[in-house]
């Protein structure tokens, strides 16, 4: 992890550019005041701030992470000096940012790196362990199980049990889902054996699925089934329970 990076140059620029990414750059920077880019080295050996930081980093109208960095020095074309970098995708490529345009008083730099690259999502897998691909990072379901005892869930006039990698009680042996009716009617959502985990778009989102539910003309398949979504940060943050073919 470097504290400053010198940009490249596509075009004419007196001076050269140093920038952080999402921090200031060190104090022994020529520009002063918390600036994370600097133009320095010029014709009349000034530096000048072009931007401190003044966001989080967002998506763009093409899809691309910006950070944009704004409060730099007085810009004699009114108002002050910013920067705006763009990381675009590119694979087995140097990590170096180039300089592509000025316009007014707005430096703009884009950055091609594999760190910004959408790595496909893998196929869901048989059990209850899925590891993502871009951080490595291994989803583990089976700490959610509950060796006594379900999850319950009230919906209307039905309550929903559930585990996770295992059989919820209430339901029958082998089935890890179902819904009991008013008239304690017990409908199977899906067997504990067919469990698939996968991978879900929203980022930290694990689902896994149950088939083999009880037979019903309502669904493709003919057999209801079932998937439990887990929202995970730093620890688990939610669990929600996802009903198809009911």
């Amino acid at each position: 992890h470097e504290s400053q990076y010198l940009v490249s140059s596509k075009i004419p620029i007196d001076g050269y550019i140093t920038l952080s990414v999402c921090t200031s750059l060190p104090s022994s920077t020529p520009c002063s005041g918390r600036s994370a880019s600097c133009l320095d080295g010029t014709r009349d050996s000034r530096s000048t701030s072009l931007g401190k930081i003044s966001g989080a980093m967002q998506l763009n109208s093409a899809g691309n992470p910006e950070l944009v960095y704004e409060g730099g020095d007085i810009c004699p074309l009114g108002g002050t000096y910013s920067t705006r970098i763009t990381f675009l995708c590119e694979r087995d490529t140097a990590s170096i940012p180039y300089l592509v345009q000025m316009s007014g008083c707005e430096y703009m730099i884009s950055w091609y790196t594999d760190l910004v690259c959408v790595t496909p999502l893998p196929d869901p897998v048989s059990g209850c362990q899925i590891t993502d691909p871009t951080t490595g990072f291994l989803y583990d379901l089976t700490t959610l199980t509950l060796d006594q005892g379900y999850y319950k869930v009230t919906s209307g006039v039905s309550t929903y049990s559930a585990n996770i990698c295992g059989d919820a009680a209430p339901c029958g042996q082998g089935v890890a889902v179902c819904a009991t009716s008013a008239a304690d009617q017990i409908v199977s959502l899906g067997k504990a054996s067919t469990s698939r985990t996968e991978l879900a778009q929203e980022k930290g989102e694990v689902q896994i699925m149950y088939t083999g539910g009880t037979v019903t003309d309502t669904c493709p398949d003919g057999m209801r089934s079932s998937g439990i979504n887990a929202e995970y940060g730093r620890t688990l943050r939610h669990v929600s329970i996802i009903l198809s073919g009911s």
